[in-house]
């Protein structure tokens, strides 16, 4: 899954085997974050696309991230 924020591109790779983790990667300069848990994700986003965009889109990001079955 792809998700648009701002100026930045990040894909989102969900780690089935693991459950609720997966990777993040900015598609602008190829830097990858891992996490385990569900929770971790909105500051992990928050840390690739940096405070001011976080901020300004950060109830559109949420909104996205509910629609995913994060858990299964």
């Amino acid at each position: 899954m792809q998700i648009t924020v701002a100026n930045q591109i990040l894909r989102l790779n969900l780690d089935s085997e693991r459950g609720q983790g997966g990777t993040l990667v900015r598609l602008s300069d190829g830097l990858e974050a891992s996490f385990n848990s569900s929770d971790c994700l909105p500051h992990l986003l928050e840390g690739m696309i940096g405070r001011r965009a976080w901020l300004a889109h950060k109830d559109q990001i949420v909104a996205t991230l509910a629609t995913l079955d994060l858990c299964a």
